[in-house]
């Protein structure tokens, strides 16, 4: 009488390999369904990591409004850096025209001066200056006129302009200095042209 560890090994060899009842069957199922659920697994983690159409959008949006806001400040920063530089650059104009005026005793009284400066000068943009001298102040006092050959003091009004890209910036400088007076400084004062005259 054949025992019951013969007949199990009996019935495990008599089933063929790959057959449903056979422990190489099962086997074969475990792996095909293991894989089908890895795949699938996989699929899932895949849509799951994707963006969709909106969400590009929206990123892309805001990368947009943060580009826009970085260049606003950066055009920002060299209009203010632009304008630091025209005024150091009036600044140093006025004192080189001022000088020249202050020197030259032969120019007209009670009249428009102006020029250019060379363009190496402010470099991108055009400068210039504007200027009027007339007495301001003598020992005589109105309505009286000084006598020819005393001494007064006359007023240089001075303006120093750039222009740039259409717009013109304009600084005001006011300087005195010793002169004799002349019969044509006597008749400005007669007519008024001192200081308040000069500025209109």
């Amino acid at each position: 009488m054949a025992s019951v560890k013969d007949r199990a090994g009996k019935q495990g060899a008599g089933a063929p390999r790959g057959e449903p009842g056979s422990d190489h069957g099962r086997a074969q199922r475990g792996r095909r369904r293991g894989g089908r659920r890895q795949m699938s697994g996989r699929r899932r983690g895949g849509a799951e990591q994707g963006f969709t159409l909106l969400e590009v959008l929206l990123a892309m949006t805001l990368m947009g409004l943060v580009i826009v806001g970085a260049f606003g400040a950066l055009q920002s920063a060299v209009n203010v850096e632009t304008r630091s530089q025209d005024a150091s650059r009036i600044a140093l104009l006025a004192r080189r025209q001022m000088d020249q005026l202050l020197l030259d005793h032969t120019l007209p009284k009670a009249q428009l001066l102006e020029g250019r400066f060379p363009d190496q000068w402010v470099p991108g943009a055009e400068a210039g200056w504007r200027a009027t001298i007339g007495p301001y102040e003598s020992a005589a006092m109105p309505p009286e006129a000084p006598p020819p050959g005393a001494r007064m003091i006359e007023r240089i009004a001075l303006e120093i302009w750039i222009r740039r890209s259409g717009r013109e910036r304009v600084e005001r400088f006011e300087s005195f200095r010793s002169a004799v007076v002349t019969v044509t400084d006597a008749q400005l004062f007669l007519q008024g042209a001192g200081l308040e005259a000069l500025r209109q």
